[in-house]
């Protein structure tokens, strides 16, 4: 029998995509030497081949491919709302719950409306509503590229529904692994549209919520954090420099006042404290000219092909872990940057509260009702989580307490092993190797 030359595509849609993966250990995996051929399909094309044309070995198997954006149609929007709500209902979704009661409170009426047609469109069998969402994309791929292997970057977002349909009906035996490389991906991002054979998830923390979300049947496997295996080793020491806290902000529609709360935390600490400001790929520094005391600080090299705005170059994420290292405390509202901080060998402070009156469910402390962040706080983080201005001067006062510190960054080192146990810089190569086999 003639042996099938296998051929694996790579679906990149996002700047965190470049994160995530590029300069991770997957491309030094051995299992890479059995592949004739590797698509990456991604908007970010000269990023791929800047890093992978280094090794001439393996760049003589890739080719980078442009993602070309599509837009879902009305009745394509519909049909994938209604799948998704429908999902998040059945894993029991704190965080769509958590959201629900925002809108409730804002927007009764619009509210009311949508929970009748929702519980009509539950008469609607899911194989329909998978129909209306996978016809009508321009494909994204030539046909015969031959493509036994799919590794699938974004699994639960909608800009890979075009991939989907286009596995569906070109290449509908492929074996595809889903790669979950976010936290909060299962419970409020999507669903997974397309049959995978193999999920992976960070760590342990996942696990349990991939089995209620795909079912235990399902082949799951935790491989750590490719993001981090580019990072120094955890908690390896930094020359010390000059003390600063570090603020990082969030996504401008996630937190619109947050000029505010940052000034707030400013006037909160003393004067000679120097008060850095890194901002979230999305955000703009106009937005905090006003405030005096303060440097801001890029995120990286951005860029307008991808929604995230973002596509970091390895200096980019070394510089960025630095920069966590070295802070006496990194400031955040209920982001994956606690992860980052704490994998570094920082200590987050989580911002529970507001600048200005702001009524319960627009209050930033709702995101720590979130699934994935409640989870965190179950950990033993709830100890940084600063629900008033004199708790955040509190526990900034003990974190600068070289004995507090100390016994924080064990704990939190323990806290992080739920994410990611190993730590080992072979995150990547675990993942290629559940991806190949």
């Amino acid at each position: 029998m003639k042996k099938v030359a296998k051929r694996l595509l790579i679906t990149a849609p996002f700047g965190y995509s470049v994160k995530n993966l590029l300069y991770s250990s997957f491309w030094s995996a051995p299992e890479l030497e059995s592949f004739e051929k590797i698509y990456i399909l991604t908007p970010l094309v000269d990023a791929f081949r800047k890093v992978l044309e280094e090794d001439q070995a393996l760049f003589g198997k890739v080719e980078v491919l442009e993602w070309q954006p599509q837009s879902m149609r009305k009745v394509q929007t519909i049909a994938w709302e209604i799948r998704k709500q429908r999902h998040l209902q059945r894993i029991g979704s704190v965080t769509q719950r958590t959201k629900n009661w925002v809108q409730r409170n804002e927007q009764p009426l619009y509210y009311k409306i949508k929970q009748v047609l929702m519980g009509l469109a539950g008469l609607l069998p899911g194989s329909l509503l998978d129909r209306c969402i996978l016809q009508g994309w321009d494909m994204p791929l030539p046909k015969g590229l031959g493509i036994t292997h799919w590794l699938s970057l974004a699994p639960t977002f909608e800009q890979e529904l075009p991939v989907a349909a286009y596995m569906r009906r070109e290449v509908p035996q492929v074996v595809a692994t889903a790669f979950v490389h976010s936290w909060d991906n299962v419970t409020s991002k999507g669903f997974f549209i397309f049959p995978f054979q193999r999920y992976a998830v960070w760590g342990d923390s996942q696990l349990e919520e991939m089995k209620r979300a795909v079912g235990k049947k399902a082949e799951i496997v935790a491989v750590g954090m490719p993001q981090y295996d580019s990072w120094p080793p955890h908690g390896k020491q930094e020359a010390a420099g000059d003390p600063y806290v570090l603020y990082t902000t969030g996504h401008p529609a996630t937190i619109p006042n947050e000029p505010a709360l940052v000034a707030n935390v400013r006037q909160l600490l003393p004067k000679t404290t120097e008060l850095l400001v890194r901002l979230h790929p999305n955000d703009e520094a106009e937005r905090y000219q006003h405030i005096a005391g303060l440097t801001v600080l890029e995120p990286g090299k951005r860029t307008a092909a991808v929604y995230d705005r973002w596509e970091p170059t390895s200096d980019d994420v070394l510089s960025y872990a630095r920069l966590l290292r070295g802070a006496t405390a990194v400031l955040n509202v209920a982001s994956t940057v606690t992860l980052d901080a704490i994998r570094a060998g920082g200590v987050p402070i989580c911002i529970a509260f507001d600048a200005t009156d702001t009524p319960a469910w627009r209050s930033v402390a709702r995101f720590y009702r979130y699934h994935h962040y409640a989870i965190l706080l179950g950990y033993g983080l709830e100890k940084l989580v600063a629900r008033d201005p004199s708790q955040l001067r509190d526990i900034l006062e003990a974190v600068h307490q070289e004995a507090n510190r100390s016994k924080l960054t064990v704990e939190l080192a323990a806290l992080f092993c739920h994410y990611d146990a190993m730590s080992d810089g072979n995150a990547g190569k675990r993942l290629a190797t559940w991806t190949l086999r």
